[in-house]
């Protein structure tokens, strides 16, 4: 209450071995008195439940502040796919905060500062925010903190610069931020003559006001006239108190203001008012998302028989697992099996030259790093070789894995390698994974996720987050990718998924092979559910 935030309820569920999470913000979303909803919690029992509840406080118009501890994942290291290593927890909650309109920040103060702040706000009228400070220093400060976390500081408009010249000294910078110099401390009314002008720019949505700790003896004065003005403006006053720890003169006025929001870090400030932007932004488009199926209760069925009966927590071969894809209409390699190396040099020579060797097993599941994979075999010696030495090779893995044949494959020549998959989180179903793909995927880790289904141009939306996007657009002279291509592969992948989610724990598709003739899948893993498929 000192701090300026109303409570209409606190609840500490504790366990949640009754009332849990989704039935508080169910609860409060009936509330009349309620304007935003904080949450504090370690995890989400059940998942379904929390998207449809998040979803009522989304129709309502009442923002979810969610901060989730616990944000490492040790399970991803018994992850058989790549997707399964991408994919932990801590990912798919992003995802279902992203996909519910969910405000998601990372430590406990910003979950006060930031349900404060929305409870206060109403909806922005434009994207930019306005940023004016007695200290230069402060300002820059603010600038760089809104770079790092891509929040837009627009020019002023001519009227405002025009506004500020009349109270502000000639040495003050009539900029966006803006110094209106320190002799702005003796004189409550130039600091809210500058404020008024900022707030009447048409390209703010709200102001932002860094206040130094150190500004006596009228501090306290100064900020009573602050919480004054801002209950005349018509736009969110955000002051930035420049220091964590020290409650010093005008602070305590600040913090129990109901009129302006108060941040003790230039971060939170910032990081609340892109939030603020981008629920506002969404949520009309997720409270009208209606996801259109690409695939029909056909092609579930024949995936579906093409499973057969499976062990718990197998693996499938490559061509399974491509079976799987082409049965949802997502292209694939053509490809033979070969038991025998003439019969390997029969493929080739029906596929055409140059092909590709790989050893056919469910017990390799990553054949590169087996040396189990030959590219750009140009002729019939190169096969012979290849097909002999993948013999050789699985005969020297541990374990000797079963081969059941060396899969003779059309080589796919340039494109940008990317990976599409899902993983079945135990919270939240289905999760799709997609970005930048191939080998180095791990290491580089340049994804974006999001749950399952998804359609053709939430695809797209994902694939223009990793900053791999680029090369899919003809960076530096390349040729654009077929995106759109690209993007309904990856949603037939995300329905494939959702679709057998009690049959597979993981399907993986790295790389998709994208250019702007074709797009292909390269290779695939699909590993079965712990409960097994049984017909």
């Amino acid at each position: 209450m000192q701090r300026g935030i109303g409570f209409s309820y606190n609840f500490a569920p504790g366990n949640s071995s009754d009332v849990d999470i989704s039935d508080l913000i169910n609860f409060l979303v009936e509330d009349e008195t309620t304007r935003s909803i904080a949450c504090v919690f370690e995890g989400i029992s059940d998942g379904t439940r929390f998207l449809k509840a998040a979803r009522r406080a989304l129709e309502r118009g009442k923002p979810v502040i969610a901060y989730k501890m616990g944000r490492n994942d040790l399970s991803r290291s018994t992850a058989l796919s790549h997707t399964g290593t991408l994919t932990g927890s801590n990912v798919a909650y992003e995802a279902a905060f992203e996909r519910a309109g969910v405000v998601r920040v990372d430590d406990f103060e910003a979950v006060l500062e930031t349900a404060a702040f929305f409870s206060k706000a109403g909806k922005p009228v434009t994207s930019g925010i306005g940023v004016m400070s007695a200290s230069g220093g402060a300002a820059v400060m603010a600038a760089d903190k809104a770079d790092d976390l891509g929040v837009s500081l627009p020019p002023l408009a001519p009227q405002t610069s025009a506004k500020l010249r009349e109270k502000m000294p000639d040495f003050g910078s009539s900029a966006n931020p803006c110094d209106i110099t320190a002799a702005s401390l003796h004189d409550h009314t130039m600091y809210g003559h500058c404020i008024e002008a900022f707030a009447a720019d048409p390209s703010f949505a709200a102001v932002v006001v860094p206040m130094m700790t150190a500004f006596a003896p009228n501090t306290v004065e100064r900020a009573r006239y602050l919480c004054d003005l801002a209950q005349q403006l018509d736009k969110p006053l955000c002051i930035v108190w420049l220091n964590e720890w020290y409650q010093g003169p005008g602070s305590e006025v600040y913090d129990a203001s109901r009129s302006l929001s108060m941040f003790r870090s230039m971060r939170r400030c910032f990081a609340a008012l892109k939030s603020w932007m981008e629920y506002h932004e969404r949520r009309d488009g997720l409270l009208a998302r209606q996801t259109q199926r690409l695939a029909s209760e056909q092609h579930t069925a024949r995936a579906i028989a093409l499973l057969g009966q499976r062990q718990a927590g197998e693996a499938l071969s490559e061509g399974a697992s491509k079976a799987l894809l082409a049965s949802y209409g997502i292209p694939v390699t053509r490809e033979k099996l070969a038991r025998t190396e003439d019969e390997a040099v029969e493929a080739a020579n029906e596929l055409g030259y140059p092909v590709v060797l790989k050893a056919e097993s469910a017990a390799i599941p990553h054949k590169t790093e087996a040396g189990v994979v030959h590219l750009a075999l140009a002729d019939e010696p190169a096969v012979r070789k290849a097909y002999r030495s993948i013999e050789e090779t699985v005969e020297r893995l541990p374990d000797r894995p079963r081969l059941a044949g060396v899969s003779v494959q059309e080589m796919i020549g340039g494109g940008i390698e990317v990976i599409a998959g899902v993983r079945n989180d135990p919270q939240f179903g289905p999760l799709v994974v997609c970005g930048m793909g191939g080998v180095l995927v791990e290491v580089l880790r340049d994804t974006s996720a999001a749950l399952a289904p998804m359609s053709k141009d939430e695809a797209l939306e994902m694939l223009r987050k990793p900053k791999g996007y680029k090369l899919l657009t003809g960076f530096r002279g390349g040729k654009p990718v077929m995106l759109d291509a690209l993007a309904e592969a990856i949603a037939r992948v995300s329905e494939l998924g959702f679709d057998l989610r009690d049959r597979l724990a993981e399907l993986d598709v790295n790389p998709i092979l994208a250019s702007a003739e074709r797009v292909v899948a390269v290779d695939a893993l699909a590993v079965i559910s712990r409960r097994g498929v049984d017909r």
